[in-house]
């Protein structure tokens, strides 16, 4: 969200999204100052046995300690469309609603019934796609 501060910025689309500083990596997961990780090969509605390892710097940790996301969601006039999964396994969405509340014109909300990874559940990776085509032209492509 640190983009919100760059005036070529338009709109923010948050997904999922946690609004607060990131967790701290558990130890045994840094190796060589990186937290190292994998994710499942897309496309596909299921896990994979196959993965793909990436490392995230250690310093992306200590940047997210130093930001407010949700004071920057506060201060952004710009469009803002908060996605969130009603079973998310990090982060509540009974917490990211009085968070919209909070947060200025113009804005939408789309409550999407998935876990996190949204991407398993094939109706709502279309809901998705709709609701942002609708906020692109109803906010970016309206002036």
């Amino acid at each position: 969200m640190l983009a919100s501060t760059n005036p070529a910025v338009a709109g923010l689309v948050l997904i999922n999204a946690a609004y607060g500083p990131p967790s701290a990596p558990a130890p045994e997961k840094v190796i060589d100052g990186a937290l190292q990780e994998s994710r499942d090969i897309p496309p596909g509605n299921v896990r994979t046995k196959e993965q793909r390892k990436f490392s995230l710097p250690l310093n992306y940790f200590e940047d997210g300690a130093k930001y407010n996301p949700r004071s920057v969601l506060k201060d952004f006039k710009g469009p803002k469309l908060l996605i969130h999964a009603t079973k998310d396994e990090f982060t509540s969405v009974e917490l990211i609603k009085p968070i919209y509340e909070e947060i200025s014109e113009p804005k939408m909300f789309l409550e999407i019934e998935s876990t996190h990874d949204y991407r398993l559940y094939t109706e709502v990776i279309q809901q998705v796609e709709d609701t942002l085509n609708i906020f692109i032209d109803r906010y970016l492509l309206a002036g």
